[in-house]
């Protein structure tokens, strides 16, 4: 399977603020305005939230003495070194998905609509709207279907780390169903190699994830 750069659809989320070279200068919003877009399911307390910038409520995570291990990569022969993406695979709210690319230019964990349309319906029922808008490499600005928190677990055999992460759903093509930005890789804490097509991440103790090459 031929992989394309999936980051050509898709730019930096423009509630960041900061410049990206790819994609130029954009705007902080004020606000972020989110309801639930099923108002048969809508939680209360959720509906007209306001999310103001960098005030959003974190959930509390134990802080673990194996979250703090030493990550450290092999050193590797000059002529095994690669330049290739990183696509791994992950359980997504209890779906195995798979082409999911590490990408550490990205602000954001974003999901292409192909693969959440494969989520159950009562996910899908808990998408929210967002009216921040994704900007590509032309300047196009594109406003994503939504955003949805979904539970995520990656790692190997007992070394797995499950957390949750904030999606952004577009509609645009991509070879991959996912990509695993910044905000992703540091809940996981996790580290990327791209010259050994691999991430390391603390589960118990050090998990090792290499690129899916299938």
């Amino acid at each position: 399977m031929l992989i394309k750069n999936p980051k050509s659809e898709v730019g930096e989320d423009a509630k960041t603020g900061r410049r990206n070279e790819k994609v130029g200068f954009l705007e902080e919003p004020s606000t972020i305005i989110m309801r639930n877009l099923n108002p048969l399911k809508e939680d209360r307390g959720t509906v007209g939230m306001v999310r103001g910038k960098g005030y959003m409520k974190r959930p509390y995570e134990k802080i673990e003495q194996w979250m703090d291990n030493e990550i450290s990569f092999p050193s590797v022969p000059r002529r095994r070194l690669v330049d290739s993406p990183i696509i791994l695979e992950a359980c997504i709210k209890g779906f195995q998905v798979r082409r999911i690319y590490v990408d550490g230019d990205s602000s954001s964990e974003v999901m292409y609509e192909h693969c959440f349309r494969n989520l159950g319906p009562d996910t899908r029922a808990k998408l929210m709207e967002s009216i921040v808008p994704l900007v590509g490499f032309s300047g196009k600005v594109n406003y994503p279907l939504g955003i949805i928190d979904l539970s995520v677990t990656m790692g190997e055999l007992d070394r797995v780390r499950a957390v949750t992460m904030e999606f952004v759903v577009v509609k645009c093509h991509s070879p991959c169903n996912v990509i695993l930005g910044r905000k992703g890789m540091k809940s996981l804490g996790a580290v990327a190699s791209t010259i050994l097509s691999m991430i390391k991440s603390t589960a118990n103790r050090i998990a090792t994830m290499v690129t899916d090459r299938n």
